[in-house]
């Protein structure tokens, strides 16, 4: 039969164009101020989900700006911070408090809740911000103690806590609830080599689950450690950041 040039099948329409995955964590030419005014160089850095991006540091000031800037607590002068696509600048207060239920963050200086025992310091960020049952918190709060290699999450107040114990409990909160970001600052080194091997298991889970894990260190051993699965090195000096390879 000749085609008289009509077409009886509907054809499939053409298909989307893909949509590029939100990225958990960015600085968009984000400049920052230290406590004394001086301003950091712009800040251009993405981290989408299940990315490590290590930073080398050898000011540990500059990586606590960073850090409080990561999760909303220090705004930027120019430029803009977004987590999740939302921009630290435009939420509000109650919002913000919201979004860092969702970040992971262990403090170079733990930033403990004096006169609070150390169980309520661990769950208090999760129990503002989840539907979770206390008893459930309290049961992955103990399976993480454990893979830190405390015997349970410690006890007392934070005053009568061993630093390393401190350190380790840091490890736990940060961890806990699942976290779309996690925020590691510095960790002394004879800590660490304490529990470098279970800080990169927790790492490697959280990044399974699609979080994006941010960590600063001042330590080379750190930096240079083929065991820990950076997907990106970066180098901070002199209030500027650059990236670099691993052993440069």
């Amino acid at each position: 039969m000749e085609d008289d040039g009509t077409d009886d099948h509907v054809r499939p329409a053409p298909p989307e164009p893909a949509v590029a995955e939100r990225p958990v964590l960015a600085f968009v030419s984000a400049c920052l101020t230290d406590d004394a005014g001086m301003r950091m160089q712009p800040i251009d850095l993405t981290l989408p989900g299940g990315s490590l991006t290590l930073v080398d540091t050898a000011d540990l000031q500059h990586a606590a700006l960073i850090a409080d800037a990561a999760v909303g607590l220090r705004l930027p002068v120019a430029g803009q911070i977004l987590f999740l696509g939302r921009n630290w600048q435009e939420v509000t207060p109650l919002q913000a408090n919201a979004m860092r239920g969702r970040i992971g963050h262990s403090f170079a200086r733990g930033n403990w809740l004096r006169g609070t025992d150390m169980l309520e310091n661990i769950l208090l960020p999760q129990l503002y911000h989840t539907r979770r049952t206390h008893e459930e918190l309290c049961e992955d709060a103990a399976r993480l103690a454990a893979a830190f290699g405390l015997p349970g999450v410690p006890l007392g107040n934070p005053d009568d806590v061993a630093e390393g114990d401190l350190l380790r409990a840091a490890c736990i909160r940060a961890f806990l609830g699942r976290p779309r970001l996690v925020v590691i600052e510095h960790l002394p080194r004879d800590v660490l080599a304490m529990i470098l091997e279970p800080l990169i298991n927790a790492v490697r889970a959280a990044r399974d689950r699609d979080a994006a894990v941010l960590w600063l260190t001042a330590e080379r051993d750190v930096w240079s450690d083929p065991s820990i699965p950076a997907d990106r090195w970066l180098r901070l000096r002199g209030g500027s950041m650059h990236t670099v390879t691993r052993f440069a």
